[in-house]
C-alpha cells in the first residue's frame, strides 16, 4: 500500500528569521538513475543534525497516479531499528553519476507499508523541481456550489498546546473517520538558534503558531537561494497556499515496525518563523524564506467567574481566506474553535457536567475601521456546550465572503464560566386585568430556579398604542431550550479533516458581513406578543391576530426559560 510519508505535529511561534538557504545542489535526471545503484538519504533523526543512511536503488517504476518512481530500500544505523516513516518526506537521495559527483536525484516520499518501513518510493527531482514555487492566484473566491464541493484535507494534522482529556478526544474521534491525528509535545525547553534550511533539513508547514499549534512536519528536498522544496508530494494539492514556513526539532522515531496499531513517524515540533510556504503542488510543496504570510492574531481569554482565574492564550493563525479557503475551512475555522474549547475548560481546571457561559467574539479586518462582533450567553448541562461551535459559524461567515481581498487582522474571543446551570423556569405570572393602550403596566413573573428556590422578577411594559381595545393573551416566552450542538471531540476532529457542511451562502459585501457576524448574537430574554381572538362573520370561524413580538425583559444572572399565557383586556 502506498502511503505519503507525512505527519503533522504542532507550532510554536519563535523570532522572525530572514536566514538564506545555501546554493542549489547538482540534480540527477531520472534517466542516469540505475537499478542496483547505492546511494545516500538525508534526514534529521534527533534535534537539528541531519543524519545519513542508505538508500538502494530497487528499480525504476512508473505508477500510473503519480507517474515516474524510485524504489529504494533504506538501511543504516540511522533507520535499522524503526524503518521510516511519516516526517520522513522530502528526504533527498544522493547518487554518484559515472564522474563520481554527487547529484540529488529525488526525495523519499511514500511508504509501502513493509514489515518493517525499508521500502520506500522516491519522487525524481526533476518532478519536484517542475512544480511552482508560488502557482497562479487564479482567484480561489468561490461561488457557494464550489465551496461545497472543495477537496477534503487529505494528510492527519496533529495538535499541541492542548489539555490531555481534549486532546484524546479529537485523537480518538479522528480514528473513528480514519484519519490520523498526532497529539504531541510542544517546543524543547532549551530554545535553539534558527536554522538554515537545506536538504535534508526537518522543516514544518504550519497553520498556526503559539499557544494552541497545528502543522506538517517533513524533510526539505531541495533548496535554491531562498526557495525550498519539500515532501515531495503534496499536503492537500490545492496550489496557492499562504502557510507558515518553518523548522523543526526532532525528538525522536516512534517505531512501529508493521502499523497495524499506529504508524512509524517522527515525534517532532516546528520552531521558528522562517518564510512562506506559497505552493502545495502534487510532487512537492514549496515557499521562501523571508517575509511572513498574512497572519491573524487570535486572542482567547478565559474567565472562572466562581474563582476570578483568568487565562489568555495567544496563537499565530496564518489567513488564507483571501485565497478561498482550500479544503472546506480555513486554518482560522479549524484552530479558533479549538483554541476556544481548550482554554475555557482549562481555566476551569476539570470539564463540570453544568456550565453557563458567556461569550463575546470580535474581529478586526485589514482596511476597515470597523469591528465586527457578536455576543450570546449559554447554558448547558452536556460539558462545555456551544460556544466552540458558535466560534465555528463565525469563522464561516469569513471563510463565506465572496468579494475579495478580505484579511483578518484579529480574532478575540472572551469567554466567562461558572459551574452549574444558572437557569430558571416560568410557572406563573401576575399582571393588571386591564390595560391602558399606549400606558405602562408591571408585570410579574415567577420563575423556579434549577435547583433552587422560586423567584419574583418585574418590569415595566408599555402598551403598544395601536391594539384595539379587548379581549388579548398576553403571550411571554422564554428562548427554547436547544441540545448541545455535539460532542466537541467529534466535532473539533471533523474541522481537522476539513469536512465542513454548515459553509455559509457567502456575504457579498462589508456591510453584508457585517450584518451576518452581528446576527448570530441572540436575545436571550422573554419576549411578548398579543394574541386576540375574532371571529370571521362569512365563514362562521374564530381567528387569532398577534401584535409582532416585542422584547419585554433580560435578566443579567439568569436564563430564563419558560412560555406563559395572561389573558388580559386592552382599553383606551
Amino acid at each position: 500500500m502506498r502511503r505519503p510519508l507525512l505527519a503533522l505535529v504542532a507550532l510554536v511561534a519563535l523570532p522572525f528569521f530572514t536566514g538564506v538557504a545555501r546554493a542549489a545542489d547538482p540534480i540527477m535526471p531520472l534517466s542516469d538513475v540505475k537499478a542496483g545503484m547505492h546511494c545516500t538519504a538525508l534526514s534529521v533523526i534527533q534535534g537539528t543534525t541531519i543524519s545519513s543512511f542508505k538508500a538502494d536503488v530497487i528499480d525504476v517504476v512508473l505508477d500510473p497516479s503519480v507517474g515516474a518512481q524510485i524504489l529504494i530500500r533504506v538501511s543504516g544505523p540511522a533507520v535499522d531499528a524503526t524503518g521510516i516513516g511519516p516526517g520522513f518526506s522530502g528526504s533527498p537521495i544522493y547518487c554518484l553519476d559515472t564522474n563520481g559527483v554527487s547529484r540529488n536525484a529525488g526525495a523519499i516520499s511514500y511508504g509501502l507499508g513493509d514489515y518493517g518501513n525499508k521500502l520506500a518510493l522516491v519522487t525524481p527531482i526533476e518532478q519536484i523541481l517542475g512544480e511552482p514555487v508560488s502557482p497562479p492566484a487564479a482567484s480561489r473566491v468561490l461561488t457557494t456550489r464550489e465551496r461545497r464541493s472543495v477537496a477534503q484535507l487529505a494528510s492527519p494534522l496533529t495538535l499541541t498546546g492542548l489539555t490531555p482529556s481534549l486532546a484524546d478526544r479529537i485523537t480518538a474521534a479522528a480514528r473513528s473517520r480514519h484519519l490520523t491525528v498526532l497529539a504531541v509535545p510542544g517546543r524543547p525547553l532549551n530554545k535553539y538558534a534558527p536554522q538554515v534550511l537545506k536538504p535534508g533539513s526537518a522543516f514544518s508547514v504550519g497553520l498556526s503558531s503559539g499557544d494552541v499549534e497545528l502543522s506538517a512536519i517533513g524533510t526539505v528536498a531541495y533548496t535554491s537561494g531562498n526557495t525550498v522544496w519539500g515532501f515531495g508530494h503534496a499536503l492537500d494539492g490545492v496550489g496557492r497556499r499562504s502557510l507558515l514556513l518553518q523548522d523543526a526539532y526532532v525528538y525522536t522515531v516512534v517505531n512501529n515496525p508493521n502499523g497495524d496499531f499506529g504508524i512509524t513517524y517522527k515525534l517532532a515540533a516546528p520552531g521558528n518563523d522562517l518564510g512562506v510556504l506559497t505552493g502545495d503542488s502534487f510532487n512537492a510543496v514549496t515557499g521562501t524564506i523571508g517575509a511572513l504570510p498574512a497572519i491573524t492574531d487570535l486572542t482567547v481569554t478565559a474567565r472562572d467567574v466562581n474563582t476570578g482565574e483568568t487565562r489568555t492564550t495567544h496563537t499565530r493563525v496564518a489567513d488564507e481566506i483571501a485565497l478561498g479557503p482550500p479544503t472546506g475551512a480555513s486554518p482560522l475555522r479549524i484552530v479558533a474553535p479549538t483554541a476556544v474549547a481548550d482554554n475555557a475548560v482549562r481555566v476551569l481546571h476539570s470539564e463540570p457536567a453544568q456550565v453557563t457561559s458567556s461569550m463575546c467574539v470580535k474581529a478586526t479586518l485589514v482596511g476597515y475601521s470597523r469591528t465586527l462582533s457578536f455576543c450570546n450567553r449559554y447554558v448547558s448541562d452536556a460539558g462545555l456546550g456551544d460556544p466552540p461551535f458558535d466560534v465555528d459559524t463565525a469563522t464561516g461567515v469569513l471563510d463565506g465572503v465572496v468579494f475579495a481581498g478580505l484579511q483578518v487582522k484579529s480574532l478575540a474571543v472572551d469567554i466567562q464560566s461558572r459551574r452549574g446551570l444558572a437557569e430558571a423556569f416560568l410557572t406563573r405570572g401576575k399582571t393588571p386585568k386591564r390595560l391602558r393602550r399606549g400606558h405602562k403596566a408591571t408585570i410579574a413573573l415567577t420563575a423556579r430556579v434549577v435547583r433552587g428556590a422560586n423567584r419574583v422578577f418585574t418590569f415595566p411594559l408599555k402598551v403598544p398604542g395601536n391594539l384595539r381595545p379587548g379581549r388579548y393573551d398576553l403571550v411571554i416566552s422564554g428562548p427554547s431550550a436547544t441540545p448541545s450542538s455535539g460532542d466537541i471531540g467529534s466535532f473539533l476532529a471533523q474541522l481537522v479533516g476539513g469536512d465542513t457542511t454548515n459553509l455559509d451562502s457567502g456575504a457579498v459585501s462589508f456591510a453584508e458581513l457585517a450584518k451576518r457576524f452581528a446576527a448570530l448574537g441572540q436575545y436571550v430574554g422573554y419576549r411578548l406578543t398579543a394574541a386576540r381572538k375574532k371571529k370571521n362573520k362569512k365563514k362562521g370561524s374564530s381567528g387569532v391576530t398577534s401584535s409582532p413580538p416585542v422584547k419585554a425583559y433580560r435578566n443579567a444572572d439568569l436564563r430564563l426559560d419558560g412560555t406563559l399565557t395572561l389573558p388580559v383586556e386592552v382599553v383606551r
